[in-house]
């Protein structure tokens, strides 16, 4: 996976989920399994998914990143600090990002696009990316609609950073 070109799909992420790192102060959920919370970050990551993923990814355990938050691992708000530094949340995105795409090309048609698929699963989960590669439907998510609009403004003859396929 080219570095650069993996830059440029967290921008675009990033665009979406804080206008580029310029509104971090994300909406309290008030349902569902992260009620009571609020994103951190650049990327919009939920504490609890930043946790989750540190615990369960141990090659990202290794990483100055993941060692960090290692340490921190039963304090929520050191967390949420380290995470809005914008170096681990990079790393943890990116890590992220990468895992996705295993779980989810592991489960779905050759054919489905992995790039928007991965999009997807940022805002509804692999399990989600995962159902939905089924029917399709993740081209008419407007999570995915945005994501598709930014990326075509910002960078039209960006390559697929799964792939490196130009789409």
């Amino acid at each position: 996976m080219d570095p650069e070109e993996l830059k440029k799909k967290l921008q675009i992420i990033s665009l979406l989920e804080s206008s580029g790192g310029k509104n971090k102060k994300h909406a309290m959920q008030s349902s569902g399994i992260h009620k009571g919370t609020r994103a951190v970050s650049s990327y919009g990551l939920m504490p609890n998914t930043v946790k989750e993923f540190v615990v369960r990814n141990k090659e990202f355990q290794k990483t100055p990143t993941g060692q960090l938050i290692l340490k921190n691992i039963n304090n929520p708000e050191e967390i949420n600090k380290i995470t809005e530094q914008q170096e681990h949340d990079d790393a943890i995105m990116s890590a992220l990002l990468k895992e996705q795409n295993k779980r989810i090309s592991k489960n779905v048609d050759p054919s489905d696009d992995l790039e928007l698929l991965n999009v997807f699963a940022h805002r509804r989960g692999v399990s989600g990316a995962i159902k939905s590669a089924k029917d399709d439907s993740y081209y008419d998510d407007p999570y995915v609609k945005a994501y598709k609009k930014e990326k075509e403004k910002k960078f039209p003859k960006l390559k697929n950073y799964i792939s490196g396929e130009k789409q």
